[in-house]
């Protein structure tokens, strides 16, 4: 028979309690704001260089900064979601991602830069896993690959914003700059009025009751990570999510890098070029929005791996002109949306119990982002000096994050069910959780 809610709702919240649609949007919004300001960072730097004096190496650094101090917060805020609740986290840390970019936005030297992408990349980590959490944990069966989903288009909006606006204020030089940073700053200042409306996830005040969060036990500490059923999946979507971003974070921080030092293009042009792929990238994150709950989203995701290695080999084969890098780029858009990140957000909700899925999302985004950075440091010098080995590289990581996502995601997928925890006592009933931890019924 039934069980009991945990936790049961008025009738008074019921009836304010947002709707999954608006709780993904402005959870998602996180996601907005990391593609804008690693964008805005990207062009910024491209802008700053001869104001500031930046060399090749600097913008490596900097770049790099970005990426690790986003995966120290990422572990972090996961963590502290876990413990203290999803909305705790990401109202303080949207308060202090404002002040990093406000000192980005009013940069005067090379060293405010440092600070301001010190302040701005760790609040920014610290948000995405609690928002993603927060999502799937309000979003009811059926429903939740999509509204997970929906932070991947998100996540595209802030690139494609940016990319307008910077090919408008390119020109305009550091002040260029500072208009990109002034509109991330008014975006999260937005976001953060709005979610004031949100509630904590109620998934997660179950899990956390009295008498539930006993009998979960030493389910609940970092310990169970430690469990084949919970490491094995963690170590898979780390490692899938990583290789994936070596040549996502490469492209999307440095494309326009490639088109100025390498291909010679403007970056007014590059900018323009990069808009021109937005309506493919556009329709197929629509359609994985559609297939992301259902079995369909495997054959999309071969098809998306594919796309990208072919995109990515482009400049192997045609050489650095702006028609290669705009393939290569419009490729791993296309391919990206069915075979990326936003995959690696479904399999992450649905591969972790509740107390744990912000800390297992915190560590293989602190994993992913950390050696991103690592890589970020070297990408401009070798772009300058290799080009050719760059993108044989980043073709290189597209062929094992595929491998990965097409031969090891489906085992785990096949076994998930048989973990412990799926089977959550709720007083003398014995509650199975459905594959992302939300109790249904005995």
């Amino acid at each position: 028979m039934p069980h009991q809610p945990l936790i049961p709702a008025t009738p008074a919240r019921a009836d304010r309690s947002p709707g999954p649609y608006k709780i993904a949007v402005l959870g998602g919004l996180a996601s907005y704001l990391d593609a804008a300001t690693i964008v805005s960072t990207a062009v910024s730097l491209v802008l700053f260089q001869f104001a500031f004096g930046l060399t090749p190496l600097t913008i490596g650094i900097l770049s790099g900064l970005l990426t690790v101090t986003i995966a120290i917060g990422a572990a972090i805020g996961g963590r502290l979601g876990d413990l203290v609740g999803r909305k705790r986290v990401y109202t303080l840390d949207l308060l202090v991602f404002t002040v990093g970019v406000a000192v980005l936005f009013s940069a005067v030297n090379t060293p405010m830069l440092y600070v301001g992408v010190i302040i701005a990349g760790l609040a920014m980590g610290a948000d995405l896993p609690t928002s993603l959490a927060l999502i799937a944990e309000n979003s009811p069966d059926g429903l939740k690959g999509r509204m997970v989903s929906v932070t991947s288009l998100l996540w595209l909006g802030g690139v494609v914003v940016v990319s307008l606006m910077a090919g408008v204020v390119a020109p305009y030089g550091v002040t260029g700059a500072r208009i990109l940073y002034a509109h991330v700053l008014v975006v999260a200042i937005v976001t953060w009025f709005l979610r004031r409306s949100l509630h904590e996830s109620t998934e997660w005040q179950a899990a956390r009751a009295p008498g539930k969060a006993e009998a979960l036990g030493a389910e609940r500490s970092m310990r169970a990570l430690l469990h084949p059923k919970l490491l094995v999946p963690l170590l898979v979507t780390a490692l899938y999510c990583a290789f994936w971003s070596f040549t996502a974070n490469t492209i999307g921080a440095f494309l326009g890098f490639l088109y100025v030092n390498v291909a010679h293009v403007s970056l007014s042009q590059a900018s323009l070029l990069g808009l021109v792929s937005v309506p493919f990238t556009l329709v197929s994150a629509f359609v994985f929005l559609k297939v992301a709950d259902s079995r369909a989203r495997r054959a999309f995701f071969v098809f998306g791996s594919v796309v990208q290695i072919v995109a990515c080999a482009a400049p192997l084969v045609m050489g650095f002109t702006s028609v290669s890098l705009f393939l290569l780029g419009t490729g791993f858009g296309i391919g990206g949306a069915f075979a990326g990140e936003g995959i690696y957000r479904v399999w992450s909700q649905e591969f972790f119990p509740t107390l744990l899925r912000g800390t297992a999302q915190g560590i293989t985004h602190g994993i992913t982002r950390g050696l991103a950075a690592g890589f970020a440091v070297i990408t401009p010098t070798i772009a300058v000096s290799n080009p050719r080995l760059l993108v044989a590289l980043l073709v290189a990581f597209l062929v094992v994050s595929g491998l990965i996502g097409a031969l090891a995601v489906p085992a785990l997928e096949r076994s998930r069910r048989t973990a412990p925890w799926d089977r959550e006592p709720a007083g003398n009933d014995t509650t199975v959780a459905d594959p992302v931890g939300v109790p249904g019924t005995a």
